[in-house]
């Protein structure tokens, strides 16, 4: 039986240049099958290679015999080819079972990669992928994971962020994975650099609208915006982040 595996180690897997004839990349996490799906692209067809030897199809708008033709044929001047299938779940169970065939012997030089959000464990189609397959697991990052995950992605993008930022910009994000990564790529073009960003000015940028450059610094135009804010919100304007200011910054964000 083919094991589930995270998207660091499949990372880790194709760095040391071990591949497999068949994929499934599923969880609800968008961005995590993204990133799966664009590393396997990569590792099996080379960086900056052209889509020649790659065809995508969708689940609910292609014939299981489809997918099984295209699977089967042979690379044209490269090693190996890339069939991918998204929206493998919207696949018409007639589908998957014209599929169970080639799944029990499938053709060592193309990679059939199916992407699904989730898949029915009561079909035949979804338990003999899940003993065939190399599963990817994109489920959404587990309470304990959010920490790294957060950071290394913002050092990715040169941000030094400290824990009640990482912890506000996932609540404000939603848990969305891409939503963060988007927030981050704004805050890196106002961070300056080797400053770590704090809560209250992640809060008064985000939620508020209020422009002062992210860097972590406590300076006179957070100040600013802090009096503003209170203002506002009929609080005492002294400019100081206190539980009150606190408090009133994350109940009128809700």
């Amino acid at each position: 039986m083919a094991s589930a595996i995270s998207h660091a180690q499949l990372n880790a897997q194709l760095a040391q240049g071990t591949v497999a004839p068949l994929y499934a990349v599923v969880g609800e996490e968008d961005l995590l099958r993204d990133m799966a799906l664009g590393a396997l692209k990569t590792a099996l067809l080379g960086e900056g290679e052209s889509d020649f030897n790659c065809d995508l199809f969708y689940g609910d708008d292609v014939s299981g015999a489809e997918i099984v033709t295209c699977a089967s044929e042979v690379a044209v001047f490269a090693v190996r080819r890339v069939v991918v299938v998204k929206a493998a779940d919207k696949l018409p169970a007639r589908e998957c079972d014209a599929i169970l065939p080639y799944l029990k012997e499938p053709n060592d030089s193309t990679a059939v990669i199916f992407v699904a959000s989730k898949l029915d464990g009561r079909l035949k189609f979804t338990q003999a992928l899940a003993k065939a397959a190399m599963t990817v697991d994109c489920s959404p990052l587990r309470e304990g994971q959010w920490i790294p995950w957060l950071r290394k992605d913002a050092e990715r993008v040169g941000i030094r962020l400290n824990e009640e930022a990482i912890e506000l910009l996932k609540e404000v994000c939603g848990g969305s994975l891409y939503s963060v990564r988007r927030e981050l790529e704004k805050l890196a073009a106002y961070v300056s650099p080797g400053q770590a960003v704090t809560a209250v000015q992640v809060q008064l940028r985000y939620s508020y609208g209020y422009i002062i450059a992210v860097d972590g610094i406590f300076g006179p135009k957070t100040q600013a915006a802090a009096k503003a804010f209170q203002r506002r919100f009929r609080l005492r304007p002294d400019g100081i982040v206190g539980p009150l200011t606190w408090n009133a910054m994350i109940v009128h964000d809700r």
